[in-house]
């Protein structure tokens, strides 16, 4: 049946305690559709934001200098007003569009704003985005995968469309929300012959069992627990993708909180789990900065238990030990970010192969 359905919902994360305040915004976001349709709509998020926000222009274009493109409206107006707490569904657009193509949305804002809802990838090749401090400048998108790219309130497309697509949730930390397993799936997906649609739902810091703590302001960035998160989702995932539980370990010793036992995360796994979701196991991290040498041994030992226990379970990949050298059961270099927690494109791929091998077969 014809109507409205996600094409990707890349989730705002809230930066209210980290709000950026801005005279001007220009901003371009690239998106990658996935479904065949003749309309368009975006969806603008201020959740998080303190006031009301007015963008006094939005531009949708195939080009991505905007040489030919189409005005967006609400309520048929031009100027649109996200107000404060809430989320805002622009007028439908009529574009004709095809699985694979690339559009672009050029936001611009010429009054003094604080921005809280904050989207992020580090990932370009099918989402992107960037924004500059004068309104009228059409800032460049980057094509690197070592830095962040960023934007403000723009989460989310629908496609106007026949196709009966499956929603395929990708959620958790940073692994996920990076974008480096995203990418090379989301990939996967638009060649298939079945019709997906895409969301990303990740939060770096995100832990599975507890929320963000109350007190430092970066802490407050990493928002509330998955468990929290998942009970709460506005929307239905076909197939849902979880990458969790180092934050869990780490955290509490960097916050002098007490480390979860192996029981309070087995806990928190099964309430996640169900015949369309899947999970993969905790890769192991290097020493970090701040974290005793003793307490390192202790966390590691947990992450093993943990890794031991959850390939017992169903809908499991063993996604740690793609990432180690089978001699050494070190990380493989070639697949590290260069921070001693991260993944790069590279160790993405491997573990998006794992995960669509595993869910579409």
């Amino acid at each position: 049946m014809i109507g409205w359905q996600n094409g990707w919902l890349q989730q705002c994360d809230d930066f209210a305690s980290f709000p950026t305040k801005l005279e001007q915004l220009s901003q371009v976001v690239k998106f990658t559709n996935p479904l065949a349709g003749n309309k368009l709509r975006l969806v603008l998020s201020n959740l998080y934001g303190t006031t009301d926000l007015v963008f006094d222009c939005i531009l949708v274009s195939k080009q991505a200098d905007f040489q030919v493109s189409k005005r967006q409206t609400l309520r048929y107006q031009e100027q649109i007003r996200i107000p404060q707490g809430q989320k805002v569904y622009l007028d439908p657009c009529q574009l004709t569009l095809t699985p694979g193509e690339t559009f672009y949305v050029w936001m611009q804002a010429n009054q003094m704003q604080s921005y809280a809802d904050y989207v992020v990838t580090y990932a370009p090749k099918l989402i992107n985005g960037t924004y500059a401090r004068r309104a009228a400048y059409l800032p460049k998108l980057r094509s690197d995968y070592q830095k962040r790219k960023a934007w403000f309130c723009l989460e989310q497309f629908l496609v106007w469309t026949k196709e009966e697509a499956q929603v395929v949730e990708i959620t958790g930390d940073s692994l996920a929300e990076m974008g480096m397993v995203a990418e090379p799936l989301f990939e996967k997906l638009l060649a298939a012959p079945q019709a997906y649609s895409f969301a990303n739902t990740a939060i770096s810091g995100s832990r599975l069992l507890k929320g963000a703590p109350e007190n430092p302001p970066l802490f407050r960035t990493y928002g509330q627990s998955l468990l929290q998160r998942e009970a709460g989702k506005n929307f239905q995932a076909d197939i849902t993708l979880i990458s969790i539980g180092e934050n869990d370990l780490l955290l509490p010793a960097l916050a002098g909180e007490d480390i979860p036992s192996l029981a309070q995360l087995q806990a928190g796994f099964r309430q996640l789990q169900g015949p369309n979701v899947w999970f993969t196991t905790l890769p192991k991290v290097e020493k970090q900065a701040g974290i005793a040498a003793i307490k390192m041994t202790k966390i590691e030992k947990l992450r093993q238990e943990l890794n031991t226990w959850l390939l017992t379970q169903p809908n499991v990949i063993d996604g740690a030990a793609l990432l180690l050298d089978p001699k050494t059961q070190a990380p493989k270099v070639e697949y590290s970010f260069g921070d001693g927690l991260h993944i790069n494109l590279l160790g993405g791929q491997v573990l998006a192969q794992a995960w669509y091998q595993a869910f579409t077969h």
